[in-house]
């Protein structure tokens, strides 16, 4: 029962996504997935620039509103706790 809850509850960082990038990466190299919530318009610059000098690649989405609050209704008690 936990996998089905999991299943119908996850509104993170899609797994079929994080798989394909896996598959990807070179041997002995890593990628990192953030799930941030806030206003990140100046981060995502801080961001870049560090990408940027390390030479690597950065890939980025937004959720759409209705998803974030669907995020947010479910952590919220749980953080609260």
């Amino acid at each position: 029962m936990g996998g089905v809850h999991n299943k119908l509850n996850d509104f993170g960082i899609d797994d079929k996504m994080m798989k394909l990038v896996a598959g990807e990466v070179d041997k002995g190299r890593s990628a990192v997935f953030v799930l941030y919530e806030g206003k990140w318009a100046h981060s995502i610059e801080l961001v870049k620039q560090v990408v940027q000098d390390e030479s690597a690649l950065l890939a980025y989405s937004t959720l759409p509103a209705e998803t974030a609050a669907a995020l947010r209704a479910y952590v919220e008690p749980v953080a609260e706790e």
